[in-house]
């Protein structure tokens, strides 16, 4: 995973698309919009880079003008993408009353092209793509409606429970080979004293429904729901890792241990640890350091056999502290030092693991990322950040609707252009991040 990053970081800044002479051409449906009194045609950005950078094809962008010549648009195209976008089939599509306050915001000329557009290219055996918006946009143009909220449908049709919302959430995923594959359980017991610290680095889920939670990292919280989750079980050695993962599977209860949906854990796939505490990062800068950290950590608890080898309840216990206060205060937290059980700030901390591990930072090559670390709790995570922007458009006179669908789209933005981009109005570069006293 480590590499991997490393690798995406070094070809994205050639932005080279991958499609030649000849290439399929594939037609990406625009969504509309007004800006300064003008009706433009806007697609994401994202969905071009999907087909020019990683399916190899020429997007043509269809765009979402209701006189436009549908034959036209799909005359010599290989296929299309029917993308997601900020609004709603419009309910009267489907013989449905509509609540702008509820049902929307709506796009009518997407909807009048959407439902023109797809019979004719099935009916042409044209390839296609649906993701999100384009569901409602398929079903709606072949004759079916749309359940406008979950409780329009009966109890046990809903998909929307508390439980069930907490399945789409995104996490920063991190492999590292050890050298001895049977020892995986012992050495992940020992580094799951510093889960805390790569949590409160990663922070970027301050909201949750469209919410404020309190927390800067909500996604554990909401993780915390489902069964097999948190902090690893204190197993001794992998044999009685088997036999749990054996009783589970023998039981029905789960089909394999990929289900084990630990904060850490052992790859069922690879002889690796699998890092799964931390969010995922808005920085590809962050993401990069962030496996950097782990890769060091890995090293250095395996070239220390003594390091956090007597793991207690007791320091079971203290650690579970830690682990909510890094969702709670992330970088601006005081910790418990499991080794003096004296409070330690975060920045502290961070010293003090970074200081110990110089060597296998230095074996691994990994400096730079390390040092960038460092900027993390100067700057702000991305949940910092997506609060100081949060509270300022409230300060403004945003709604919360409108203040959480700002922050979203400059979340967006800042994700596909893998670093944080300007904010609304705000001078462009990376937003200077001013201390939360409330939070220290």
């Amino acid at each position: 995973m480590a590499y991997g990053l490393q690798q995406w970081r070094h070809s994205a800044s050639r932005g080279q698309w991958q499609a030649r002479s000849g290439a399929p051409q594939v037609g990406i449906l625009s969504d509309s919009m007004v800006a300064r009194g003008e009706q433009l045609a806007s697609v994401a950005l994202i969905c071009v880079n999907a087909v020019g950078l990683v399916a190899g094809a020429v997007p043509r962008i269809l765009p979402a003008a209701p006189e436009a010549d549908i034959d036209a648009y799909l005359d010599g195209l290989d296929g299309i993408f029917i993308g997601g976008g900020q609004t709603n089939v419009h309910p009267s599509r489907y013989g449905q009353m509509a609540d702008e306050a509820r049902d929307g915001p709506f796009d009518e000329f997407r909807d009048e092209i959407a439902l023109r557009l797809i019979p004719r290219a099935l009916a042409r055996g044209i390839p296609a793509l649906f993701i999100c918006r384009g569901m409602q946009e398929l079903n709606v143009a072949l004759g079916g409606t749309l359940a406008k909220e979950p409780d329009d449908m009966p109890e046990d049709q809903r998909h929307g429970t508390l439980v069930g919302l907490g399945n789409p959430i995104s996490g920063l995923h991190v492999h590292v080979e050890v050298p001895e594959p049977d020892q995986r359980v012992e050495i992940m017991h020992r580094l799951v004293p510093f889960l805390p610290l790569l949590l409160a680095l990663s922070t970027s889920s301050p909201f949750w429904c469209g919410y404020p939670t309190g927390l800067l990292g909500y996604r554990n919280a909401a993780n915390d729901a489902l069964p097999r989750t948190g902090f690893p079980e204190m197993f001794r050695n992998l044999a009685e890792y088997e036999t749990y993962v054996k009783t589970l599977v023998d039981a029905g209860i789960v089909p394999n241990a990929t289900y084990v949906w630990w904060a850490l854990r052992p790859s069922l796939q690879h002889p690796t640890l699998e890092l799964r505490i931390t969010d995922c990062c808005t920085a590809i800068a962050d993401s990069v350091a962030m496996a950097a950290l782990f890769r060091a950590l890995v090293r250095h608890v395996v070239h220390h056999p003594d390091l956090n080898a007597t793991y207690s309840p007791v320091h079971r216990a203290l650690i579970e502290e830690n682990r909510w206060r890094a969702q709670r205060y992330g970088t601006d937290g005081t910790y418990i030092d499991l080794a003096s059980f004296e409070p330690i700030s975060f920045r502290s901390w961070l010293d003090a693991v970074i200081a110990m591990l110089a060597p296998d930072i230095a074996h691994l090559g990994v400096e730079g990322d390390i040092q960038h670390l460092k900027t993390i709790p100067k700057r702000g995570t991305s949940a910092h950040l997506q609060l100081e922007y949060f509270r300022s458009l409230r300060k403004f006179g945003r709604s919360p609707r409108e203040a959480i669908a700002d922050v979203t789209q400059w979340l967006r933005t800042s994700t596909e252009a893998g670093d944080f981009t300007a904010r609304g109005s705000e001078p462009k570069g990376t937003p200077v991040r001013q201390p939360l006293a409330h939070l220290v």
